[in-house]
């Protein structure tokens, strides 16, 4: 059987009100704890497709 690696790159959008971008001290999102933690308090969100491509391919 034949085995495809992929790698895909998103890019992300999150609109937030004020107050929760204060309430998470108006920093960036560190790693992907942060960026939930943010997602739960959007009001909306975006994704995009950036790119995809094989990364490898073996037989097992």
């Amino acid at each position: 059987m034949k085995k495809v690696a992929i790698k895909v790159t998103l890019e992300k959008e999150i609109w937030l009100t004020e107050e929760s971008w204060e309430g998470f001290g108006e920093q960036l999102p560190l790693d992907m704890d942060d960026l939930e933690m943010l997602e739960d308090e959007c009001l909306l969100s975006n994704i995009e497709l950036k790119g995809a491509g094989v990364v490898a391919e073996w037989d097992s």
